[in-house]
């Protein structure tokens, strides 16, 4: 397991955030921002173990989201959240087809998450979609503008104009 990098949130937790490797959910470390070490926790139910997933932290709702991945045989479309105690799986109607390797990033303004790109084991996927942590359900975007190329793996980050940025990915092509 490779650690990528570790954040802290404003409800006194932190995620480990991992990619490259299989990302075992079993047990969950946890560490406040005044915290000196770590504190091994373990949730009644946790995600099934997976890689390329997609994670970010949704201000809205107050927890980590978790979308999709690789578990070794096939792609996932499930989604999962986090409070910093315990997981649960969200069975939300409709949800993002199966992926690996999208990455989300909270949007402040529209107070909601946006999920972008990813691969299905077919196709490098283009299409946005947002996460309501309110209401816990997906929806397809209708973008305003030019849909950005398909690509998995690119960097999504929120900038302080209250949009959502896109920087990079693969779209197959060398």
């Amino acid at each position: 397991m490779t650690l990528t990098q570790v954040r802290y949130f404003s409800h006194a937790f932190a995620v480990l955030i991992c990619c490259c490797s299989a990302l075992v959910f079993g047990s969950t470390a946890t560490a406040g921002p005044d915290s000196v070490g770590w504190v091994q926790l373990s949730p009644a139910s946790s995600p099934p173990p997976r890689s390329y997933l997609a994670m970010t932290y949704d201000a809205a709702s107050g927890k980590v989201i978790v979308f999709g991945g690789y578990d070794g045989t096939g792609y996932l479309n499930d989604t999962w959240t986090f409070d910093g105690i315990s997981w649960t799986q969200v069975i939300a109607s409709p949800s993002p087809p199966p992926r690996a390797a999208a990455q989300m990033a909270y949007d402040s303004v529209t107070q909601k998450v946006v999920l972008f790109g990813g691969y299905d084991g077919t196709n490098y996927l283009g299409d946005t979609w947002l996460w309501d942590g309110a209401t816990s359900r997906w929806t397809l975007a209708r973008t305003a503008h030019r849909r950005p190329p398909a690509v998995t793996g690119p960097m999504l980050f929120s900038d302080p104009n209250g949009r959502v940025d896109l920087l990079g990915g693969f779209d197959g092509l060398l």
